[in-house]
């Protein structure tokens, strides 16, 4: 498994951001990103490229769907 994946996870809960978080870096994941909403994704995802999204299906903004 390849742990140096860039990993963005979107949500507009900051305690399952933090939960996932944890998750994932206690996988030994190391490359992890935030975004608190939709519109945060877009911005993110025009200045780089992620190996794997997990974003959150109802945020207010912009939704996952949309995104």
């Amino acid at each position: 498994m390849d742990l140096n994946k860039k990993i963005l996870i979107a949500d507009d809960s900051a305690v399952m951001r933090m939960a996932i978080r944890h998750m994932l870096k206690n996988a030994g994941f190391a490359h992890i990103r935030e975004a608190d909403g939709g519109r945060a994704v877009l911005r993110m995802l025009k200045k780089g490229k992620y190996d794997l999204i997990l974003c959150d299906w109802n945020m207010p903004d912009t939704s996952g769907i949309e995104v």
